[in-house]
């Protein structure tokens, strides 16, 4: 009872005291309890022992203090009870006010943010406003990552709490509340497939990843009524549940604004609308809640007479492709203007370049239900650190859409399956070229991982490569082995990178050719064989050849040497060849007739870059081709059979055994040939 017993003077009680007063209590309860009952109505509070003892019954001074502070933590506790309370109360009633508020409907689905003023109403003039603005249109969006856009850390939170609150009492009260219509509008199919520019292709078992655009196709919807305008007026519900049926988002009026057809629209007939698109995005609809199972119902209604119908569809969502696709052979070069991606025989590069690097035969693609195939590439290049400084994302889109023979991606006419980068924004330093090649049919990729080096110095010119060969005239045609006739011309075609430019981005060079004997006399000689011609290109150095008449010289060994210079930097690179003179040679093609005279039944033809043939020999048709030319070499498909990158003069087996010679690689203004033998 925190009380104490006192005597008359407010001391404490003596053990005589004590002793007084408690066998008086026994006259106190004689007394039938009166004793106890005239504390009632004492004025001291005494009973009959307290008169007979003297002392009084007092309360203590720290009992009290302790009474004060615990009666206040109660009035606190109750307070933050009820405001709690309050707040959850007025929170679900703020969300479910904004739930049901047609303006919510006219947010940007896009980029939420952007609605702000046209929710809120121009004058914003308040942190608090804008922070109010910001939670309604979370609230409303379904997306709490928007409260990230407040102004302050505090608001975040606030933002944040009523999201919680607001969005599980919407989800509990309005979870099936779904569409209801007048009458049943026909939908013959709706199809899911992935986004490829502005096609949706179908894919298998509904399987996708975040990277995917997600479509689905509505098809023959109908039949619609015309509206008082003149229009037909559709539209698309949409909720989105996970594998475990709670709802994600739902948006009743899709389409709003836009979803009207005009009478004459090559898409609507007979009241029917043909074909109806809906795209979303994977990543920005349900990337929060991880890979998994979802359900997507989807209403389709005629705004003017109000009938409609749910299509129900169910996609799995996988978090990355699978590294299953298998790259045969890949390249890392530099673009030269007119040529494409050359290689190169090191891996430095300036600020000026544009580095390239392309895929060769990627096989193991998937097709779709009708035999097309869609793939598509992702570039990066990396820091030192590993960290991404360029990207690019989804390069081919509806240009990766094929149909890809045995499911193999080639290169094919004049394009080239890879991409580039400008350097001239990165600085010097060690990097990694990254290149993504993927399957979206069969969710499928393979990767390339190039390393370079950026250098803000200038690097002495490179001769990355160089043909020797026969001058026919028009090109120089690569010879291997050199073996020349007295009556040929010897030519020689380089390609050199890093020769200095001037500040119009142009290179200045030009060539001294001799011959040598075997005795290291000089046979011919020539200097400044370009004169002025060599002062208006652009780097890299590709196309421009010199030439020697071997003018009749006896059979024997010679050395043909050929300086290249740079006008600018004064650089030289000096190349020497040895080669061999025989007058029983054939005139130009000996390799050729040494395969014609060996494989009797054979063809030689010349083909273009992306053009196809088709040959017989000994009734077999060999349908041919020219899938890659490359500085070096080309790539030719035979009958679905893919070569190996073959130079001028070499030769490959097929799988069933005929030869396949390159003989010349021809580089002419009307596009790139090579000419080739087939023989068996």
């Amino acid at each position: 009872m925190k009380c104490k017993v006192i005597d008359s003077k407010g001391n404490n009680i003596s053990i005589s005291d004590s002793v007084i007063r408690y066998f008086s209590k026994w006259l106190s309860t004689l007394a039938l309890g009166i004793g106890y009952l005239m504390i009632i109505w004492d004025n001291k509070k005494q009973g009959l022992h307290d008169k007979i003892a003297e002392t009084t019954v007092v309360k203590d001074a720290k009992s009290k203090i302790r009474e004060g502070i615990k009666k206040t933590l109660i009035v606190i506790v109750l307070l933050i009870v009820v405001g709690y309370v309050l707040f959850y109360i007025l929170s679900v009633a703020l969300g479910i006010t904004i739930a049901l508020q047609t303006e919510s409907k006219e947010v940007d689905i896009v980029n939420p943010t952007n609605s702000v003023l046209e929710i809120c109403g121009s004058n914003i003039n308040s942190k608090q406003t804008y922070n109010d603005c910001i939670t309604r249109i979370a609230v409303s969006e379904r997306n709490q990552s928007i409260c990230d856009n407040a102004k302050s850390n505090y608001y975040v939170t606030i933002c944040k709490k009523v999201y919680n609150f607001t969005n599980s009492a919407v989800d509990y009260l309005f979870k099936e509340k779904k569409l209801e219509f007048n009458g049943t509008l026909n939908v013959d199919d709706a199809v899911l497939g992935v986004l490829a520019g502005d096609k949706c292709i179908e894919v298998e078992d509904n399987d996708f990843t975040f990277d995917d655009d997600f479509c689905i196709i509505f098809n023959n919807i109908g039949p619609l009524e015309k509206g008082e305008d003149g229009l037909y007026w559709f539209d698309l519900g949409l909720w989105i549940y996970d594998d475990k049926g709670k709802l994600l988002t739902s948006f009743d009026k899709f389409l709003d604004k836009e979803g009207h057809i005009e009478p004459s629209d090559n898409l609507f007939n007979n009241n029917f609308l043909k074909k109806h698109t809906l795209e979303l995005t994977l990543s920005k609809t349900i990337a929060k809640n991880g890979p998994g199972t979802y359900t997507y119902d989807i209403a389709v209604y005629d705004r003017i007479s109000n009938k409609g119908k749910y299509v129900n569809k169910t996609l799995k969502v996988g978090e990355n492709y699978n590294n299953k696709l298998t790259i045969m052979n890949d390249m890392l070069g530099v673009m030269a203007e007119g040529q494409g991606c050359v290689s190169k025989s090191n891996n430095a590069y300036t600020k000026k370049d544009s580095i390239c690097v392309h895929a060769y035969n990627v096989s193991k693609f998937d097709k779709n239900q009708e035999g097309l195939h869609l793939f598509d590439m992702d570039s990066f290049i990396r820091n030192s650190s590993g960290g991404i400084i360029q990207e690019s994302k989804n390069i081919y889109e509806e240009s990766g859409l094929r149909v890809l023979r045995n499911n193999i991606l080639n290169p094919i006419a004049e394009e080239s399956l890879g991409v580039q980068h400008q350097l001239s924004a990165l600085s010097s330093g060690n990097y990694t070229f990254e290149l993504v090649v993927k399957d979206r049919i069969g969710k499928k990729q393979a990767k390339i991982t190039k390393n370079f080096v950026i250098v803000d110095n200038k690097v002495s010119f490179i001769v990355d490569w160089y043909k020797i060969g026969a001058y026919d005239g028009f090109n120089c045609n690569s010879r291997t082995p050199r073996i020349f006739s007295p009556q040929e011309t010897i030519c020689f075609e380089p390609f050199a990178t890093n020769l200095e430019e001037d500040s119009n981005g142009k290179i200045h060079f030009n060539m001294d050719e001799t011959v040598y004997n075997s005795n290291g006399e000089r046979m011919y000689y020539e200097t400044n064989a370009f004169g002025d011609d060599g002062e208006t290109l652009t780097s890299p150095l590709l196309g421009h050849f010199v030439y020697a008449s071997l003018n009749d010289y006896p059979d024997g060994e010679y050395v043909y040497e050929v300086t290249i210079m740079d006008l600018i930097s004064k650089e030289e690179v000096v190349t020497s060849e040895r080669f061999t003179i025989n007058e029983n040679t054939s005139v130009f093609y000996s390799e050729l007739d040494n395969f014609v005279n060996k494989y009797r039944d054979s063809i030689v033809d010349t083909i273009t870059l992306g053009e196809t043939k088709t040959y017989t020999i000994n009734r077999v048709d060999y349908e041919t081709l020219l899938l890659y030319i490359g500085p070096q070499g080309v790539r030719i498909m035979i009958n679905g059979w893919l070569s190996d990158y073959l130079k001028s003069g070499e030769t490959q087996k097929l799988p069933k055994g005929e030869m396949l010679l390159v003989n010349n690689l021809v580089k002419t203004e009307t596009g790139d040939s090579v000419e080739f033998a087939l023989g068996r």
